[in-house]
């Protein structure tokens, strides 16, 4: 993934005891928490940037906005999610959120639920910063 800065244990073994963050040109996450049946991360978007379009086959996420404003596509839908609110991802809805802002950065929490959350989970598609889409 060019522009990557830093990866640390990214593989499906993880557990509790592990970290992982990652750090790129659009986007900081960190793994705060795993336990059976669960992993939450927090997100950072940059301003005018936005995630891939995936959908997870086997895990729900739960979205809470902690700063500034999502944009958030859920198959056909988008909504605006403020600081504060928050938004349900359905196992297998392709999904996407961005950060409209053009000065502050988003920050939100992604609590993922489901039997397998490995991140060989997500089928991503097409976007319109030109990353390709998984052979589906």
């Amino acid at each position: 993934m060019e522009g990557k800065v830093k990866l640390i244990s990214r593989n499906s073994n993880e557990n509790a005891n592990s970290m992982m963050f990652e750090q790129n040109s659009w986007v900081n996450f960190t793994v705060l928490d795993i336990g059976a049946g669960y992993k939450v991360k927090r997100f950072e978007i940059l301003p005018l940037k936005q995630l891939s379009f995936p959908k997870n086959r086997f895990h729900a996420q739960h979205w809470t906005v902690v700063q500034g404003t999502a944009k958030v596509t859920v198959n056909d839908q988008t909504f605006s999610i403020k600081a504060g609110e928050t938004i349900d991802v359905g196992i297998g809805e392709i999904h996407c959120v961005e950060n409209p802002d053009n000065s502050e950065i988003l920050v939100f929490i992604n609590v993922q639920c489901g039997f397998y959350m490995a991140e060989d989970d997500f089928i991503h598609f097409s976007d319109k910063i030109g990353r390709i889409a998984d052979a589906v």
